[in-house]
């Protein structure tokens, strides 16, 4: 058996995480706010910091296509999609469409709507019908 593996994440070792992490901008500060307020449930999006994680991991792997399972209110889309260049695509499946008028708002006004394909339904399936090509180059399982 594997042992478990994990940080421990003290205070100050978080506060140095967050301080190296580049603020969110105006966009994703408004979507946020919007997740925030809609209470309880806004615990599913990621925190800024994995959305930095993102972008860079989409830039540095110079990543074309991304699928992602589980869109919410689309934070973490929305950090795939700026990571990507123009023609670049995120395909992200979510079993509702519930926050996807949030999510989509954000997407046009951070001008990466056009790099962005939600789905709705089981992502099994939706997994189960995506073409072998182009190949995948990033997954992000939320």
């Amino acid at each position: 058996m594997l042992a478990l593996k994990n940080i421990v994440m003290t205070q100050s070792l978080y506060d140095y995480l967050v301080a190296q992490a580049e603020p969110p901008t105006g966009v994703q500060q408004d979507l946020i706010e919007r997740t925030n307020a809609l209470g309880d449930v806004a615990e599913m999006q990621i925190p800024h910091e994995q959305a930095v994680l993102l972008t860079l991991l989409a830039r540095i792997t110079g990543a074309r296509s991304v699928v992602e399972v589980g869109t919410f209110t689309g934070y973490s889309t929305l950090a795939l999609a700026i990571g990507l260049p123009a023609g670049g695509t995120v395909i992200t499946c979510d079993i509702s469409d519930r926050w996807s008028g949030v999510a989509r708002a954000a997407w046009r006004d951070a001008g990466v709507e056009d790099r962005v394909d939600l789905r709705i339904g089981p992502a099994a399936e939706t997994l189960r019908a995506l073409p072998d090509e182009p190949a995948i180059d990033l997954v992000f399982i939320d």
